[in-house]
């Protein structure tokens, strides 16, 4: 156990005011792009409730009454607020978290479950450490450092195994399916979703015609990238970089080919990068100005609750509306991605190069 965890914590350690950064920019994402929206639940039909066994509502036997997720929302809309400009960053962030189980455990009872716990995952384990309240600045896991460098590095170390056991999970049941030369996995997913959900944007069209060799090499390359987690993650740290650079690539094509995005998984990822940048003197103007546009999009998100209408993205209503430009959002983060990974990538090669030998990777 100690060298398992010693390998991840080596593979996934940086600097600690890499994850304040982190905080503004997974702050900044909630409230433009996935706000807390719950309360459309309160006028939905009590008969829809059909809750998983292990959940809360399950436990609580039907909806709450109405105004409880109005209530919830704005709740959560204020913590987000809190925690993305640093005021009280622990206990709002653990607001946030309460709030996100609580409405998703009911979101989930009308029989679907999505993949969104990836970034209720990312935002507790912050929680834990306070989004990097360490002043450190090393590379290395040392188990004699600060109590708060530590409580960093356990924190990006679980997330990361996290994320590679979801994606295991993921790739072990298309190992037994997609991989054969009699079906093919992604054409099942895209007629089903071409056909029953609409989702025929983006390049959707360009996929009829391909030749079937090359969809098979697709089963077969997306199921190896889904089941090299932990290989990739125990190897390096460069692996596990090249990892999250594939993963970010697979999202990027399922949202432009398979019009299904993955943002709120993608942007976990950015954990593992180095977000530390040159800082430079903001004038106090573009601080005034920014602090208008958040007052802008906390307003509009509220006024939106308040009226029953809205969505979690901002200044969107409706929920075609919300799936349309969920898309694009979904490329631009997956390029974004993209884009980050690969410079840090960069910078991690360099460095390795630079070590002294015999250093770990």
């Amino acid at each position: 156990m100690s060298w398992f965890w010693l390998r991840v914590g080596r593979s996934v350690a940086g600097p600690d005011h890499s994850l304040r950064t982190l905080r503004w920019i997974v702050g900044l994402y909630l409230l433009l792009f996935e706000a807390p929206h719950y309360s459309w639940i309160d006028r939905v039909p009590r008969a829809f409730f059909d809750p998983p066994v292990f959940s809360l509502g399950y436990v609580v036997g039907g909806f709450p009454p109405k105004p409880f997720f109005l209530i919830l929302d704005l709740v959560a809309i204020a913590a987000v607020v809190l925690m993305t400009l640093g005021v009280r960053a622990r206990a709002a962030t653990i607001v946030v978290v309460i709030c996100r189980l609580i409405g998703t455990s009911f979101l989930f009872a009308f029989g679907k479950i999505d993949h969104t716990i990836v970034l209720t995952v990312l935002l507790a384990l912050m929680a834990y450490c306070n989004w990097g309240e360490g002043r450190a600045n090393q590379f290395e896991l040392h188990t004699t450092g600060p109590a708060a460098l530590r409580r960093s590095r356990r924190a990006l170390a679980l997330l990361a195994v996290v994320i590679a056991f979801g994606f295991l999970t993921a790739g072990l049941p298309k190992l037994l399916n997609w991989v054969d030369t009699s079906t093919s996995g992604f054409l099942a997913w895209y007629y089903e979703g071409v056909v029953d959900f609409r989702r025929d944007g983006m390049l959707a069209d360009l996929i009829p015609g391909i030749p079937l060799v090359l969809l098979e090499i697709v089963d077969v390359a997306a199921v190896a990238v889904e089941i090299i987690a932990f290989v990739a993650l125990l190897y390096g740290r460069i692996s596990w970089r090249v990892f999250l650079l594939l993963v970010s690539a697979l999202h990027l094509a399922n949202v432009l080919v398979l019009n299904i995005e993955f943002t709120a998984q993608a942007i976990t990822y950015l954990a593992f990068v180095d977000l530390t940048f040159r800082r430079r003197a903001i004038p106090g103007r573009w601080k005034a100005a920014a602090g208008v546009a958040l007052a802008v999009v906390v307003a509009w998100h509220v006024q939106a609750r308040v009226r029953d209408v809205g969505s979690p993205i901002v200044f969107v209503s409706g929920y075609r509306s919300q799936i349309d430009f969920g898309l694009y959002i979904g490329a631009a983060v997956g390029i974004a991605m993209i884009a980050l990974i690969g410079r840090d990538l960069i910078n991690e090669r360099r460095r390795t190069t630079a070590a002294v030998p015999g250093a770990p990777r």
